[in-house]
């Protein structure tokens, strides 16, 4: 006999992806549990520290502290905040759109990435404990993209901290990840909403919470062949994810797309956007959820997975 299943799917985002704090700080105020999490990039993060501590203060406190602490500013942020333009951007995120332009090119001949691989061990050590994702009190998958098949990978068994590390390994800023010798990056390329995993792995009734941004968020001005490259391949991005956000029960959306991707000094503006965006849809979750309880039989009958291209791989 099945059991009816909540799952939450998180986007990533990069410091958008701190919404997700204020969407289940929400929904566990009203006691609204999930049985399966799956995240991408940040997404996988919060899901994590939502799985292992079921306390959305603790971990609101928890990433602060991360993120003004030592390890964070050292290996993540190149200068103090008050060095960052007046436009507010930021120093390290237009040291970024330099990378992307012209430096990158130049790096990438030597290097397989901005930040070196211990110093991305050492921030991911910081932040979690040497746990095994098995022994988490709930499903969980991170989701990654190998770089040699192109597979989507579901990471839902070894070390938390492997897990994290792949699905949070921007391509060209953090380094790949080696896992049963896959090469796995950042999945927020291919799947940023992972719908689909949270399905195959027993999810009746999917929750998702989307931090990313929208085409209108995207840089209008298009200077030269960089440029053009870039925008398409958002574009892309932007696409694949509109498709999966089609297959979300119910979807929360936290109006974030104005905030830049490293503006981690937003956090509570970001994080209370997320609780707003989740409010306005509890009502239509206890509605959803109870006509997929009937749909399901309570769950003894399975929900039937979307049929769309999929090529993804759970370790």
């Amino acid at each position: 006999m099945g059991k009816f299943k909540s799952a939450l799917v998180l986007s990533g985002g990069a410091a958008r992806g701190l919404a997700h704090i204020g969407t289940i700080a929400e929904l566990d105020k009203y006691n609204i549990d999930f049985d399966v999490i799956v995240g991408t990039s940040m997404g996988s993060i919060i899901g994590a520290l939502y799985a292992l501590y079921r306390n959305p203060k603790k971990i609101y406190e928890y990433v602060y502290d991360y993120l003004n602490g030592e390890i964070f500013q050292r290996n993540w942020l190149p200068v103090q905040e008050e060095e960052a333009s007046d436009s507010g951007a930021g120093f390290f995120h237009r040291f970024l759109i330099n990378l992307q332009k012209s430096i990158y090119y130049t790096r990438s001949l030597t290097r397989l990435s901005l930040i070196a691989p211990e110093n991305y061990e050492e921030m991911i050590n910081a932040m979690f404990e040497d746990v095994m994702i098995e022994e988490m009190p709930v499903k969980y998958g991170a989701v990654a993209v190998d770089l040699i098949t192109g597979e989507e990978v579901v990471i839902c068994s070894g070390p938390l901290r492997k897990a994290i590390a792949a699905s949070c390994a921007i391509p060209g800023v953090l380094p790949p990840i080696e896992i049963d010798g896959r090469m796995l990056v950042d999945g927020g390329g291919l799947d940023n909403l992972p719908i689909v995993p949270a399905l195959e792995l027993g999810g009746s009734f999917v929750v998702a919470s989307d931090a990313s941004w929208d085409i209108k968020d995207l840089e209008l001005e298009v200077r030269c062949a960089l440029d053009v490259v870039f925008r398409t391949n958002d574009i892309t991005r932007l696409y694949l994810n509109e498709i999966r956000r089609s297959m979300a029960d119910l979807l929360i959306e936290p109006r974030v797309g104005h905030i830049q991707w490293t503006e981690f000094g937003r956090m509570a503006e970001v994080v209370s956007e997320g609780r707003r965006a989740a409010r306005m849809r509890l009502r239509s979750l206890r509605w959803k959820k109870l006509q997929y309880w009937f749909c399901t039989l309570g769950g003894m009958t399975a929900r039937k997975i979307p049929k769309l291209p999929k090529n993804i791989v759970y370790l």
